[in-house]
């Protein structure tokens, strides 16, 4: 048996035991019942990369009191995409405004940035509500 925690980027927060060679499917038909979502609503990650329902959470990389994210979008985000219109306000006043996925990870929106406006990715730091962005966080759980 293996112990695992999912948080999702609405705040909820899961405690599963299953056998190693259990899937995400069964977890997901649990979380389907409780946070009465449809199937194409729940999006698993773990270390960053999607998970495959099919392939046990152990042949995965999954060990015990490991996290998995999930990402729970709502019924206008699945039926009309993930995007999101971020507004981008310089030191010096200057706005930028972008188009981005939500489940893109903060140092993919740094590149965006940078191929629009010229900064290295090295010098841009990047803030929501007074916290420092982190390269590896997706902005859905941002913002």
């Amino acid at each position: 048996m293996i112990f695992y925690r999912i948080e999702s980027n609405l705040g909820h927060k899961f405690a599963f035991n299953s056998k190693k060679n259990s899937s995400l499917k069964e977890v997901e038909k649990i979380l389907m019942k409780k946070l009465n979502v449809s199937k194409n609503c729940l999006i698993f990650y773990f270390k960053g990369k999607p998970l495959n329902f099919y392939q046990s959470l152990f042949g995965q990389g999954i060990n015990s009191m490991d996290l998995i994210s999930l990402v729970i979008l709502n019924k206008s985000q699945v039926e009309h995409g993930d995007k999101l219109k971020l507004i981008v306000k310089e030191i010096s006043g200057k706005n930028y405004t972008f188009d981005v996925s939500q489940l893109s990870k903060v140092r993919d929106f740094k590149e965006k940035f940078k191929n629009r406006i010229g900064l290295s990715i090295k010098q841009l730091k990047l803030f929501f509500q007074g916290s420092l962005l982190y390269n590896h966080n997706f902005l859905c759980y941002i913002i």
